[in-house]
């Protein structure tokens, strides 16, 4: 985690003439629990990623490193998780908004700092039955802030009170639109959110949402902003103006596609026009506007003009949000996905796969009871138009477990150990009831909702060191039919028995994907199974435990998404040719991360990754996520 914040300390969008006038700084000494902090980092980086998206340059820290973050000239600061400044914190954080500084904070239960924005303690909000789907604004909103968006949350921290001087600007909706507790609060030292914004939904609404408050906190922020994309946006399609991207445009589209680059083209200099006048008006907050909108037409126009050879018999999605495009409208979702071909989504699953006590399967409650009803949904709606529904199980992870039921889970022994023998907070893939019961899991959703498949992720080891506790001993011994010297030193780097370790962790996870294979055939025989995994092989076998070749192998799997998240086109390639050579091309749904913890990519950059997909013969490609701004350019690139 040090590591983790050393490089986002050190890492800033901001170009050398760009002044840093925004920060990100995510929770670390502030957090309770240790587990929390790689969230919070995931978040901070998600909210600079979408920050960047609408062109705002910013520069992230820990909250260890606050002096520097607010320093000058920093103008706005974004808090993400900052469970429990201290004194110290908030001394500088009232320095800070002395000296004219904003604030945006992202879910905190700090009642000191939430007292300096007018508002009472943060309290968390009884449960839900089905979670909140989004947040709508009133009749007020700031400049370029959308309606509403997207983001699912069951968490919300409703403060207890208000001060006259603030003011709720949005609320929380549920699934069938009804209104809900207060979402972002207005306060004279910047905005209050009540829960977290997530990177599931719309990444447009979400970004232009950012953007706005952020800018409505410093209206300087917009004119570097959109001198910044007005450098950039043409580079989506390799130029630097817009006529010399219309003139490659034309040259790549030649006689026969030319009728139909015209409309994006007369699209692109009608807003090239209107955005030159609002610049020279100074009015930079109206011209961003008009380089966001340019996005669109200028993908289309890449997707109109290039011969693009895309063949795929698998075009996938992951949805994060279990709600499609759009929550409670699961034949909307269909159609849109059907008119951009895309073949397959995979739709998280949100009851959990375990629990503690006696019993054996899932866990028959409200969550299961809705999980399994809505993949149905799903499914029903995908079918009559040609999209197979994918439950996607997040297997080992228990983001979905209730804390109550973590602890009793823990409590049974069931949870991975440390080599401090400490627990870390993730399903241990060898434990018999573990495999019982993520079986008979995947195995109910497959014959209650009828799901095209089952889709596993998160069918690994963590990344942190685990398996090295005293009862990890007996179980290796047991594997290794021989006793281990010095435990665990003979399985640390460079031990004699660590190449052995491997490969019991390894067994470890081959079996809970056996287990799984097993059940689901037996439960609806034609189900597929599949795996979203790490690409880079055999390092992945040693770092996480997952020998996907030998699992396509032996057929555990019908096909694997390796979980190919860059940027960078050559390393995509060249990923790609190494997995081939480990399996049969038609075994492998090449996974391309457009808004990605490692990526995010514009949609040619997506378009591209796809051709090269094709070319080189794979079953398919698998986007992460599903986002509305990718369905245009896939349907024209058909």
């Amino acid at each position: 985690m040090r590591l983790i914040t050393l490089l986002l300390l050190c890492t800033s969008l901001a170009s050398a003439d760009t002044p840093r006038l925004v920060t990100i700084i995510h929770g670390e000494a502030t957090l309770s629990a240790v587990g929390d902090r790689a969230y919070a980092v995931n978040r901070a980086r998600g909210i600079g990623r979408d920050l960047d998206g609408a062109g705002i340059a910013s520069a992230t820290f820990s909250d260890t490193a606050l002096a520097a973050a607010l320093a000058s000239p920093c103008r706005v600061a974004h808090l993400i998780c900052l469970e429990t400044p201290t004194a110290a914190h908030l001394a500088l954080i009232d320095a800070f908004l002395k000296r004219g500084g904003k604030l945006v904070v992202h879910y905190s239960p700090s009642a000191a700092l939430a007292k300096r924005f007018g508002l009472g303690e943060p309290k968390l909000l009884g449960p839900v039955t089905a979670p909140w789907t989004g947040f709508a604004f009133g009749a007020t909103r700031p400049l370029h802030a959308p309606p509403r968006v997207d983001t699912a949350t069951r968490r919300v921290l409703g403060p207890a009170s208000q001060t006259e001087a603030v003011r709720v600007l949005a609320r929380w909706t549920g699934p069938s639109g009804e209104p809900g507790p207060a979402a972002v609060f207005e306060t004279p030292h910047g905005y209050w959110m009540s829960a977290m914004l997530g990177g599931d939904g719309d990444a447009v609404l979400r970004q232009r949402f950012l953007a706005a408050i952020t800018a409505k906190l410093c209206p300087e922020v917009w004119r570097h902003a959109a001198k910044r994309l007005d450098r950039e946006v043409w580079g989506i399609v390799g130029a630097s103006t817009f006529e010399e991207a219309e003139a490659g445009l034309r040259r790549a589209a030649g006689r026969e596609r030319a009728a139909h680059l015209e409309d994006y083209l007369a699209t692109l200099r009608r807003l090239e026009t209107l955005k030159r006048r609002d610049f020279d008006r100074g009015l930079f907050g109206a011209g961003i506007a008009k380089l966001w909108d340019m996005r669109e037409p200028l993908v289309c126009a890449y997707a109109t003009a290039h011969r693009l050879h895309l063949d795929h018999e698998v075009v996938a999605a992951w949805d994060p949000s279990g709600a499609g495009l759009h929550p409670g409208d699961w034949a909307g979702t269909a159609a849109a996905l059907a008119r951009s071909g895309v073949t397959d989504l995979y739709v998280m699953a949100k009851a959990p796969a375990f629990t503690a006590g006696g019993a054996s399967g899932p866990d028959a409650g409200p969550a299961f009871e809705a999980a399994w009803r809505d993949l149905a949904a799903a499914t029903a709606a995908g079918r009559r138009l040609g999209v197979r529904v994918h439950a996607w199980i997040p297997a080992m992870n228990l983001q979905h477990m209730p804390e109550a039921q973590k602890a009793a889970f823990v409590k049974e022994g069931r949870a991975l150990l440390n080599a401090a023998d400490k627990p870390v907070v993730w399903a241990d893939p060898g434990h018999p009831r573990n495999r019982e019961q993520l079986a008979a899991y995947a195995a109910a959703l497959a014959a209650r909702a009828g799901v095209a498949g089952v889709h596993l992720d998160y069918i690994r080891f963590p990344h942190e060191q685990t398996s090295m506790g005293a009862r990890d001993r007996a179980v290796f011994e047991r594997w290794l039919g021989t006793k281990a010297n010095r435990w665990p030193a003979d399985v640390e780097f460079k031990g004699p028995l660590r190449k052995q370790y491997y490969a019991w962790r390894a067994s470890q996870v081959e079996g809970a994907v056996e287990a799984v294979a097993a059940a689901v055939r037996r439960a609806r025989p034609g189900t597929t199974l599949s795996a979203a995994v790490y690409g880079k092989h055999p390092s992945c076998v040693n770092a996480v435990g997952q020998d996907w070749p030998r699992w396509v192998a032996r057929g555990l799997v019908d096909h694997v998404a390796p979980m190919n998240y860059t940027g960078d086109h050559g390393v995509f390639e060249t990923l790609l040719r190494e997995q081939v050579a480990k399996a049969p091309r038609e075994r492998i749904v090449a996974g391309i991360g457009a808004t990605s913890f490692e990526a995010n990519l514009d949609a040619v950059q997506v378009l591209r990754q796809m051709e090269t997909a094709t070319k080189l013969g794979v079953k398919g490609v698998a986007l992460y996520s599903l986002e509305p701004r990718l369905l245009g350019p896939l349907r024209l690139a058909r």
